[in-house]
């Protein structure tokens, strides 16, 4: 090592040498044992990377009689148990090891989706309550409403505010596979039956010399399904918004009624509300 020192009148340089000496490593390792394949285990070496205690060689012992000596070994077991794994880690300085207890289990059965609601059916907005009913260990769920909507809770709740009927899908997986159940057309949603219609009605003006053309405009709530009006004169109408002509000159009192299958309403207007003059 060289170490050079300046000022204004000049510099000065000194070299020594300097020994670092090496540590035994600082062993660790890893390993991933995954389904469908769990026998087949994949080993990493996770020692210290430092310059001074890095490894240069490797050995294992698996537990089962075999070894190895790579870094990052591979090895398939033959039965499924607890194994006790040694890796000893060495370089020039010496050499340490570590023991683990690897477990190798058996993998779930794949999966088996299955899945049922509550309500099935109703009018909107329907709320509905979702319920797995999956076979075997699941880790993760995927519902499709069939209304552009998903989730990935395992009991969701949703509402449909549009009726119609809409297909339902659940996905499933576990540590082994995926599965998906489809129920086709499985929520039925109908439309809310009508309220009691509340009649109410406009016209475009309500005086002026004879003959009088007054056209009436229905407003009136609860969808009705039959208009009955009467223009104060002796004439009717069923029409929804109808015209009509007062030949006549005379204050006329104008009524509405309206029903549909959830009852019926009349909405009258003050007395000589229609005023025909005389041309």
């Amino acid at each position: 090592m060289t170490l050079t020192a300046s000022n204004a009148a000049g510099s000065s340089t000194i070299s020594k040498t300097v020994h670092i000496a090496p540590c035994p490593p600082v062993v660790n390792f890893e390993w991933v044992s995954e389904c469908p394949n769990p026998l087949d285990v994949q080993f990493t070496d996770t020692s210290s990377t430092i310059i001074t205690e890095r490894p240069t060689s490797w050995s294992w012992n698996f537990g089962d009689g075999a070894t190895s000596t790579f870094q990052n070994p591979a090895h398939t077991y033959a039965a499924y148990g607890d194994y006790n794994v040694t890796l000893t880690a060495s370089n020039a300085a010496g050499s340490r090891s570590i023991s683990k207890t690897v477990h190798i289990t058996v993998c779930p059965d794949p999966p088996i989706a299955c899945f049922w609601t509550y309500p099935q059916s109703g009018t909107a907005p329907l709320e509905v309550e979702f319920c797995d009913c999956s076979k075997t260990d699941i880790l993760t769920w995927f519902w499709d409403f069939g209304d552009g909507n998903t989730s990935t809770l395992s009991q969701p709740t949703h509402i449909y505010y549009q009726p119609g009927s809409y297909t339902v899908s659940l996905t499933v997986t576990n540590a082994t596979g995926t599965d998906t159940e489809v129920q086709p057309d499985y929520i039925q949603v109908t439309s809310p039956p009508p309220s009691p219609p509340r009649a109410y009605f406009t016209t475009n003006h309500a005086i002026g010399p004879v003959p009088l053309t007054i056209v009436f405009t229905d407003l009136s709530s609860g969808i009705p399904d039959s208009w009955l009006w009467n223009f104060g004169d002796g004439a009717t109408s069923t029409e929804r918004n109808p015209t009509h002509v007062y030949t006549q000159p005379g204050y006329y009192t104008v009524s509405l009624e309206v029903k549909n299958s959830k009852g019926s309403s009349t909405y009258t207007t003050a007395p000589g509300y229609i005023k025909a003059l005389s041309g």
